[in-house]
């Protein structure tokens, strides 16, 4: 057996006095070790043999190999030091724990860079969404007046129209026109023009409060109300309410023979049932809008159409 510095042979006598040890015993360590481990547990049951024991004589652990001497009343022993036994144990331990805590560290460094990655994504997703939406309002919205555009109108109309179709209920459509707004241009300018588009398409939007409703600019200095689930004396009064506040706004208009901004206001309400019928809906609310120029402007004119063949027929009298 290899003993290293930590390691101990000895030989003692069955009484347990030591009669040799290496390495020599000093001054301080006892001299005798019945009381051991090796003597008090182990060689009562077997002559020889191995265990792991604390020595008495200088507190070392070691792994020892005993064997009583045949024919003589001796012990030898030979011990190698528990350290020196693990240590190539332990070298292994800690270069593994060493690597293990490097790789570690390592795929908590890519954990945090492909973490911060992610969340870069999600916010350059995040950033895109909004983006994509805003550019979508912008898509849908007058740039001038804020309300919807022509086209969020078209679409509006077609999904509400296919919808009072399917329910067999009523859409109403508004289409408002501003009277003499071409003189007011020639007068004021265009920017003074621009300024009066706004305040109407505002007097507008504020007198549209369903959610279900949608003001729109049409184009020029037309716009349109698309309104759900509306009969005529319901659309009849909201045309009513938008003309009375753009008329109560007083907006200086001198070329008007009114000497303000008025309205002219074409107003249809149909019972939906042919697919594609609101073409010829908004062209009758176009003639229903020109007919209340023709009788004076600042007025509302509208009609209930029951049949959308009826729009077809020209000259049927209007209710206003």
């Amino acid at each position: 057996m290899d003993v290293d510095d930590k390691g101990v042979i000895f030989l003692a006598l069955n009484s347990g006095d030591l009669l040799a040890r290496r390495p020599t015993l000093t001054a301080l360590m006892t001299t005798n070790v019945v009381k051991g481990d090796i003597f008090a547990r182990y060689l009562p049951h077997s002559d020889s043999g191995t265990a792991v024991i604390t020595s008495v004589v200088d507190g070392v652990e070691r792994i020892y190999a005993y064997r009583r001497v045949s024919g003589l009343p001796i012990v030898a022993a030979a011990g190698v030091s528990c350290q020196y036994v693990f240590a190539p144990w332990w070298a292994y331990t800690y270069r593994s724990m060493a690597l293990i805590g490097m790789i570690i560290l390592a795929l908590a460094l890519l954990s945090m860079l492909f973490y911060r990655q992610i969340q870069h994504l999600i916010k350059a997703e995040e950033e895109l969404t909004s983006a994509r939406a805003a550019l979508e309002i912008i898509a849908q919205t007058d740039g001038l007046t804020h309300l919807a555009n022509r086209r969020c109108f078209d679409v509006a109309l077609q999904q509400e129209w296919g919808r009072a179709t399917r329910n067999n209920s009523t859409i109403a459509i508004i289409l408002l026109d501003i009277d003499w707004f071409k003189q007011y241009n020639d007068r004021y300018g265009h920017l003074r023009g621009d300024d009066c588009l706004k305040q109407v398409a505002g007097l507008i939007g504020s007198s549209v409060s369903r959610a279900s409703d949608l003001a729109a600019r049409f184009g020029g200095e037309e716009f349109v109300i698309l309104l759900a689930e509306t009969n005529l004396a319901g659309a009849m009064s909201v045309a009513e309410k938008i003309r009375l506040s753009i008329s109560n706004a007083f907006i200086e208009h001198s070329a008007s023979p009114l000497g303000s901004v008025t309205i002219s206001s074409g107003v249809v309400v149909i019972n939906a049932r042919e697919e594609e019928g609101y073409t010829v809906v908004l062209e009758e609310a176009d003639r229903l809008l020109y007919r209340a120029k023709a009788n004076g402007r600042n007025r509302v004119e509208g009609r209930l159409i029951a049949d959308p063949m009826i729009m077809q027929i020209i000259g049927q009298p209007a209710q206003g």
